[in-house]
């Protein structure tokens, strides 16, 4: 149950006795060591056979050999992937479940862990005993389910009869609902098919362990492999030269199939929906209520953009568009996508990117897609709150003991951070936000604030833990 309210994780798991809680990380606290080491050897081949790891990501755990409170996890990369679709009239339905290749020793990890951030969980439980097993979290704020119009689930694979249970923010309050439950039959499942893609490591990672960065073509045309490339190498340089967190354990791989048509412009095509031909079916959400849906990408089909996904491992999926039509979008522990092709092309990288990692909009005006319910207490995003009370925000260890709250922008740069009127698009008069609008990455400032930068730190630290 995670959750448009931080406070309620700690609910949650004691409501639900779930798994091994993480607790959100005192960003004060990081030193910034990190383990070194060598990546792993790159296994498997490049024929877009999902046989094995073709990344020098290590898919091999042994602790998935040894069970999890009765259940037996597969090694890695075998996952089994839960999809739930959802539609204004029918709600949520169980859709299609299948098992791919798409696993890593990280996920395997990070799924027997509680992840405090999130706006839709999926828990794996046993239908003897109701005891949790596994989890995952995605989205930011109620309206993820209007833009993707499905949610999908990895879970390490798991060998025994289990329930699938899905909690979704009411769509007024935020506060977490259970809204599906479903048995999953992991013998019943059918398994992915292997696409006719190429992959190709572009960086190891510097210190174990790895996370896997694996980065995807979109809209580029056949004979267009080398562009692509060329674009994956400047993704991993913009993150490499501006130090990116966790930048180190980022294993890099670059997947490219040729798509039928290209992204064009940004039209309404009507309903139902079309997919969009291309390898992983984005397109502009004209469907939804987002008043600018031409500067973002969603999928058309959950399902093929997801079995498109899956023909290589992956923890951090990163989409590159033969495009410079759009803005970019990122969605927590969905997925990030940038126009290659943009003029500013370092700035939609690190901002998106933040996305990933739970980071929403420190910018004042215009809107976002990234909306939480109307009536939350307070959104659970790290670099946002609606609390006054000092000892009630997030990054309180951040702020010096005599700044104001609400602190005055004009105030800023001395007293440093503080909690600013600001954010969250103009979306709410209540967010307060740790640096005046325009001063921060997540706005349009060249750097990430520290706030921003101890969060996404955090994440990834939580993501490498045993």
């Amino acid at each position: 149950m995670v959750y448009d309210s931080i406070k309620s994780i700690a609910c949650l798991v004691a409501a639900l006795g779930l798994l091994a809680c993480q607790e959100p990380h005192d960003a004060a606290s990081n030193d910034g060591n990190e383990a070194g080491g060598k990546a792993d050897e790159p296994q498997g081949g490049t024929d877009g056979s999902s046989t094995s790891s073709s990344s020098g990501v290590s898919t091999d755990d042994p602790s998935a050999s040894t069970g999890v409170v009765g259940f037996e996890l597969e090694p890695s990369p075998n996952v089994i992937r839960v999809q739930v679709s959802w539609s204004p009239d029918d709600g949520y339905a169980l859709g299609p479940v299948k098992r791919e290749l798409s696993g890593t020793a990280a996920l395997l990890r990070r799924a027997q862990q509680v992840d405090p951030l999130g706006s839709f969980v999926g828990v794996v439980s046993d239908p003897a005993t109701g005891e949790e097993i596994l989890q995952q979290t995605i989205g930011i704020g109620v309206s993820y389910r209007e833009l993707t119009k499905s949610l999908t689930f990895r879970f390490p694979a798991f060998t025994r009869t289990a329930t699938f249970t899905l909690f979704a923010p009411d769509p007024e309050t935020g506060e977490p609902t259970e809204v599906l439950t479903e048995t999953i039959e992991p013998d019943s499942v059918s398994m992915v098919l292997p696409q006719d893609v190429r992959v190709t490591t572009i960086r190891e990672a510097t210190a174990q362990p790895a996370l896997a960065v694996t980065v995807y073509a979109e809209g580029y045309l056949e004979g267009t492999e080398e562009y692509f490339l060329e674009s994956a190498q400047t993704l991993v340089d913009v993150l490499e030269n501006n130090e990116f967190p966790g930048i180190e354990h980022m294993e890099f791989t670059a997947v490219f199939a040729p798509s039928t048509q290209p992204l064009g412009s940004a039209t309404d095509l009507g309903f139902p929906v079309p997919v969009w031909d291309s390898f992983l079916t984005l397109y502009y959400p004209y469907w939804s209520s987002f008043s600018r849906w031409h500067h973002v990408m969603y999928p058309t089909d959950e399902e093929r953009f997801r079995d498109a996904l899956a023909q290589a491992p992956y923890d951090y999926p990163f989409i590159l568009t033969d495009s410079s039509r759009f803005w970019g979008a990122a969605n927590y522990n969905a997925y990030t996508v940038v126009p290659a092709g943009t003029s500013s092309f370092t700035g939609l990288v690190l901002h998106e990117f933040g996305h990933y990692f739970g980071l929403h909009e420190e910018y004042s005006s215009q809107d976002t897609e990234l909306l939480f319910a109307p009536s939350v207490s307070e959104p659970w995003s790290p670099n946002m709150t609606f609390q006054t009370d000092v000892t009630e925000i997030k990054w309180a260890s951040h702020i010096d003991g005599e700044v104001p709250i609400p602190t005055p922008s004009g105030q800023w740069p001395s007293v440093g951070i503080g909690a600013y009127a600001g954010g969250y698009a103009g979306e709410d008069s209540r967010s307060l936000i740790p640096v005046p609008d325009g001063q921060c990455m997540m706005s349009v400032g060249s750097d990430f604030c520290d706030v921003c930068s101890a969060a996404m730190h955090d994440k990834i630290e939580a993501d490498l833990a045993p």
